[in-house]
């Protein structure tokens, strides 16, 4: 199964068993839903779904296992996307900023750690400028 297939696994589980509704929610076909469950539990040669005159009503002990390493799994596989996107976006470059002594004392000396620990790319440079 690849990530595709992990979230609409999730996906069914999460709407209880409704494919319908899953299907839906998936925009994705019923039958294209249906099939690629039975394919993989054929090319697996497990069941990962409690069955009752052919409709799915619950997980197996091997399909509960499976849901849970599937969470985990997309969790990760999302955060790992997420990091790679804020890495790629940062901002990078040089910024000068000029603040009067007074205000550099009091309230960017303050600031001035979290500014730098949330954009390491950046360069500040600060110079005290303006009213004395």
């Amino acid at each position: 199964m690849d990530i595709r297939h992990l979230r609409y696994f999730i996906a069914i589980v999460d709407n209880n068993f409704n494919l319908s509704r899953t299907s839906q929610h998936l925009y994705i076909s019923q039958p294209a839903l249906s099939m690629m469950i039975n394919e993989f539990e054929k090319r697996e040669a497990i069941q990962l779904f409690k069955r009752t005159q052919g409709k799915i009503v619950g997980l197996t002990y091997v399909g509960e296992n499976y849901y849970r390493d599937a969470k985990e799994i997309v969790e990760k596989y999302n955060e790992m996307n997420q990091n790679l996107h804020k890495i790629t976006n940062q901002i990078t470059g040089n910024i000068t900023i000029g603040i009067p002594p007074l205000v550099l004392s009091v309230v960017f000396s303050e600031i001035m750690p979290y500014l730098i620990l949330e954009n390491p790319t950046i360069n500040f440079s600060i110079k005290e400028q303006g009213v004395y």
